[in-house]
C-alpha cells in the first residue's frame, strides 16, 4: 500500500491520539500545497510520527487494564470467598469479569496496529479499566451465590442523602429490615 494511503489510513484509527491534530493538520497541508512529490518527501515522518503514537497508545492502554485487573486480582487473592471456589469456579468468574491478563501481542506493522485496534479500539481502555475495578462486588456477589445457592442479595439504596443521625438511623433500619427479612427465611444475604 502507498505510504500516503496508508498514512490516511492510520489516522483514521487515530481518533483521541495525542499527535492526531498535529498528524492531520501537515497531512492537509500537503494536500493543500500538493506537495506529495516534494524532496525530501514528507510522508515518512508523519507515518512514523502516528504509529508510534498507535503504539504507545495501545501499550499505555492495555497497562491500565492490566493494572485494573491485577488490582482485582490481587484482593481477590485474600478474599475468603475466593478461597473457597473451585479452580473451574474461579476460572469462569475472571473470564466472566474480564480478569484474564493478557499481553499485548507484537505490533510489528501497520496491519498488527490496526487489528489491534478494530479488536480494542483506543477509547475503550478507560472503560474496561473501570469496568474491571468495579467488578470486585459482583464476583463476590457471585461466590457468595455459588458457596450458598440460597444466598439472597439485598441491594443498598442509592442516591441516599444523609443529613442527620435520624437520616441514619433511618436508612440503616430500612436494610436491617429488608436483610432480616431474608436471614429470618434462612437465607444468607449478600449487601451491595
Amino acid at each position: 500500500m502507498p505510504a500516503w494511503t496508508q498514512l490516511a489510513t492510520l489516522i483514521d484509527y487515530a481518533e483521541g491520539l495525542d499527535v492526531l491534530d498535529e498528524v492531520r493538520e501537515q497531512y492537509d497541508a500537503i494536500l493543500e500545497r500538493r506537495s506529495l512529490l516534494d524532496d525530501p518527501d514528507p510522508v515518512p515522518p508523519l507515518l512514523q510520527k502516528i504509529r508510534s503514537g498507535l503504539r504507545d497508545a495501545l501499550t499505555k492502554g492495555t497497562e491500565q487494564v492490566k493494572r485494573a485487573q491485577e488490582t482485582v486480582l490481587g484482593k481477590l487473592k485474600d478474599d475468603a470467598l475466593w478461597k473457597q471456589l473451585s479452580e473451574s469456579q474461579k476460572a469462569d468468574r475472571l473470564s466472566r469479569h474480564d480478569l484474564v491478563v493478557q499481553s499485548l501481542p507484537p505490533l510489528k506493522d501497520d496491519e498488527a496496529i490496526i487489528a489491534q485496534i478494530k479488536k480494542t479500539p483506543l477509547a475503550s481502555f478507560a472503560q474496561t479499566a473501570r469496568l474491571i475495578e468495579g467488578s470486585l462486588p459482583e464476583i463476590r456477589a457471585e461466590a457468595a451465590r455459588l458457596l450458598e445457592p440460597k444466598t439472597v442479595t439485598v441491594r443498598l439504596s442509592s442516591g441516599v442523602v444523609v443529613r442527620t443521625e435520624e437520616d441514619l438511623d433511618s436508612y440503616l433500619g430500612d436494610l436491617r429490615v429488608r436483610a432480616m427479612s431474608e436471614l429470618e427465611k434462612g437465607n444468607p444475604v449478600v449487601l451491595k
